[in-house]
């Protein structure tokens, strides 16, 4: 259903342009209207469906570009704020189809006039319901060819023509900044996805987003016809008057998606309370951000001690791993060894195919890298060691405030358990400290603890035992340097528990750690 009423007004569109001929100009105006009067039903059970039961629809249709740093597929993704200016664009393009039946009755070419009023109409279906930021594209730039084509329908009038080229050209300046802001979104968080960008731009650099907001309203400035962008509006007029219906009705979609888009590049909306989307729908907002002081710069977050939000998979490996033998790193470091700048998180390991196993958890927040071998094969050594590291990335930085603490003695970061880790971990947590830093033993599981300090061993112990309902416990052990430290012992008691936890995490080379051939 929901991606008919995309389509549909497309199709009519290609029904009435290709065979227009054939079924004559009642059968073209007949088609786009049926087609418009479809979708604007679907759009009425999409919008009962998701904005009042409040059950959003992800839909992929399959890859589009896939290649070593970018993949892209065909996804539609409808919420609130999407059935909502579906019911728009479905219903008003539907009434100026009616209208025009009436009002271009005797002109020349109505097949190809309605051709394109209706393909108007469905690709700003596929600009408002787009899952990324290249299927959106896909929709602007058709909207920006229709209106060309409506524009200079007459063409036979030398300044309908030149209308028409004015408003492609100015288009044309629009799309290559709305290019820019692709490009800065890619380089900051490498990818174009809805729903990874929502999960990671609250926490870049201000910067970054202060661009990326720039050239996604510059973008829409050209499309909109706002000012300095706006000249090509007033020759619009060369078009008949129902054109200029149609593009007062995508001034007012694209001026507020512009708005929509900065809020989402920035996470400032949150539409999942009921309404949220009609109160945002006139609330003016390029210039508001998150919290700000008096001299309008981002204000730190002032309770540092609660974990920043991450999407569930990734936060609960951050935290396995960061228990195990995974670091939060500077990427630089002051004259004194503090760090200076943002963190990067990075881990060494001897298995490859572990390594690739947990990448596919910090893509967000990485590029798409392959693991460093150690040593290096052009050496003709195999390689016993892979290491790997992300980007450094303001959100890390706030994870390494929480996790490590400034050893003055020592002059250097040492680990720490954060106060809620009950809350923290998880069974993906549980697995992932398993596989980077535990071992078999005794028919149980062994997790190293050197790190830590007794208080914080004994805090994890009761985790484990409160939340896992795990039979833990503490074991002495001296080094061979004399230092007495303390590790972890599940017992061979609690082996069924275990397995159904972390099973479903485990990857068959490393079932050897839960002693499984």
């Amino acid at each position: 259903m929901y991606i008919t009423l995309i389509f549909l007004p497309i199709l009519g569109s290609i029904f009435a342009g290709f065979f227009g001929r054939k079924v004559g100009i009642f059968g073209a105006q007949f088609i786009t209207c049926l087609s418009l009067f479809l979708s604007a039903v679907l759009s009425s059970i999409a919008f009962f469906e998701v904005g009042f039961c409040n059950s959003p629809v992800t839909i992929n249709l399959g890859s589009w570009i896939d290649s070593e740093l970018l993949t892209i597929s065909w996804e539609f993704y409808f919420d609130q704020l999407s059935v909502t200016f579906c019911i728009m664009i479905t219903y008003i393009t539907f009434l100026i189809l009616v209208y025009t039946v009436y009002y271009m009755d005797g002109q020349p070419h109505n097949q190809r006039f309605f051709s394109y009023l209706s393909a108007f109409a469905g690709f700003m279906l596929v600009l408002v319901t787009a899952g990324n930021y290249f299927v959106m594209f896909v929709g602007w730039e058709f909207i920006g060819i229709i209106s060309y084509l409506l524009i200079s329908y007459y063409f036979t009038r030398i300044q309908a023509v030149k209308s028409g080229l004015l408003a492609l050209t100015m288009n044309r300046l629009g799309d290559m900044i709305l290019s820019l802001a692709f490009f800065a979104l890619f380089a900051s968080v490498c990818t174009l996805d809805y729903s990874t960008v929502f999960s990671i731009s609250p926490y870049l650099n201000e910067n970054i987003l202060t661009v990326v907001a720039l050239f996604l309203f510059g973008g829409a400035c050209a499309k909109s016809a706002q000012i300095p962008l706006h000249t090509w509006l007033p020759y619009s007029m060369e078009a008949s008057r129902n054109v200029t219906w149609n593009f007062l009705l995508i001034i007012f979609i694209i001026y507020f998606y512009s708005d929509i888009a900065y809020l989402v590049a920035t996470i400032i909306m949150n539409i999942t309370d009921e309404g949220n989307m009609f109160c945002l729908m006139f609330m003016p907002t390029l210039f508001y951000s998150r919290e700000r002081d008096n001299k309008g710069r981002f204000v730190k977050l002032k309770n540092t001690n609660e974990i920043i939000a991450l999407p569930e998979d990734l936060s609960g490996f951050l935290v396995g791993s960061l228990l195990g033998d995974g670091s939060l790193q500077y990427s630089k470091k002051d004259s004194e060894g503090r760090g200076t700048g943002n963190v990067q998180f990075a881990i060494t390991y001897k298995s490859l195919l572990y390594m690739q196993y947990i990448i596919s958890f910090i893509l967000p927040l990485s590029l798409k890298t392959e693991p460093t071998p150690w040593p290096n094969p052009i050496t003709g050594l195999i390689p016993t060691q892979y290491f790997f590291r992300t980007r450094s990335l303001p959100v890390l930085t706030l994870w390494h405030s929480q996790w490590y603490r400034w050893d003055a003695d020592l002059n250097r970061y040492i680990k720490i358990i954060p106060s809620n880790i009950e809350d923290l971990i998880t069974e993906l947590s549980l697995a992932i400290w398993i596989m980077d830093d535990g071992h078999a033993s005794k028919n149980g599981v062994t997790l190293c603890t050197e790190c830590f300090t007794d208080l914080e061993i004994d805090l994890l112990k009761s985790v484990l035992e409160s939340k896992f309902k795990l039979i833990v416990t503490k074991q002495r052990r001296v080094t061979s340097t004399g230092k007495v430290s303390s590790r972890l012992y599940i017992s061979s008691a609690s082996r069924e528990q275990l397995h159904s936890l972390v099973l479903p995490y485990f990857i068959p080379s490393m079932l050897y750690k839960l002693n499984i051939k």
